[in-house]
């Protein structure tokens, strides 16, 4: 994995939150036999989620919603005690802070690929750029997402930023789908496309592209195949029929490339 900030390569905790949780600590992933619990390495994750101080209720609120009392209160300590242990080899080092009755973790002490894909897309929006220049910090986005964020944990707090960044993805890959296409790169754009399919398989955009990149490589086949599975998805899934205008650009693509 690399991250787009070379000066803080060196950085002591690397948190790779898009698709499954993994966090590495001097470049080596932490197993989890030295969680010793999953409840501590989702800690972590949570409190580099928040990026900044966070009360002992409301992490409880978020990380045990089921529990209250004592017992609770107990599991909080207890996790926070081996979340510092999973991560403290060095005693100098002070990654969790503590102060005035809320927890965070130390900034310039980690970094995380969820934000290094949000620092890409905002330098993707500098209007300083011309559209190659963009494009390749676009790249550099959607290499980052390897699935959803936090994608094998199950948690209430993080779905609505879940649902965004996926949206981020997708249509940042359509983005880059359309460029590659305006410059008769069809191959290109037919890769960023087709791995949108299974995450918007309902989407009339994605499959009309779609088609439109196959009819540009001359591949017929794979024109009709496309049609042929967004019509069975459609009537699966929705019981519809593609819409007319969809139908209409099939039927202009396989005449198109016919001849």
């Amino acid at each position: 994995y690399q991250f787009y900030y070379t000066e803080q390569k060196d950085k002591m905790i690397k948190i790779y939150t898009l698709g499954r949780l993994r966090i590495f600590q001097n470049n080596v992933e932490i197993t989890d036999s030295k969680w010793r619990t999953k409840k501590a390495k989702h800690l972590l994750a949570y409190l580099a989620h928040q990026g900044e101080p966070v009360s002992k209720e409301k992490i409880i609120d978020n990380i045990w919603p089921n529990f209250e009392g004592e017992e609770v209160g107990a599991l909080f300590h207890t996790t926070i005690y081996r979340l510092r242990q999973a991560l403290n080899h060095n005693p100098s080092c002070k990654i969790i802070s503590y102060e005035g009755g809320s927890y965070q973790l130390v900034p310039g002490h980690y970094e995380t690929d969820k934000k290094e894909f949000e620092n890409y897309l905002l330098a993707a929006s500098s209007e300083e750029l011309n559209q190659e220049e963009t494009m390749i910090y676009l790249e550099k986005a959607v290499d980052l997402y390897r699935g959803d964020y936090l994608e094998d944990l199950d948690y209430h707090w993080f779905l609505p930023y879940q649902e965004r960044l996926r949206h981020l993805y997708v249509s940042t890959r359509i983005k880059l789908g359309r460029y590659y296409m305006e410059k008769n790169d069809y191959a290109k754009a037919v890769t960023h496309l087709l791995s949108l399919v299974g995450i918007s398989y309902l989407s009339e955009e994605i499959h009309s592209l779609l088609m439109k990149a196959y009819a540009g490589l001359g591949d017929i086949m794979a024109v009709r195949k496309q049609f042929q599975n967004m019509t069975t998805v459609f009537q699966e899934e929705l019981g519809l029929s593609p819409s007319p205008d969809i139908v209409d650009l099939y039927y202009k693509l396989v005449g198109k490339t016919v001849h």
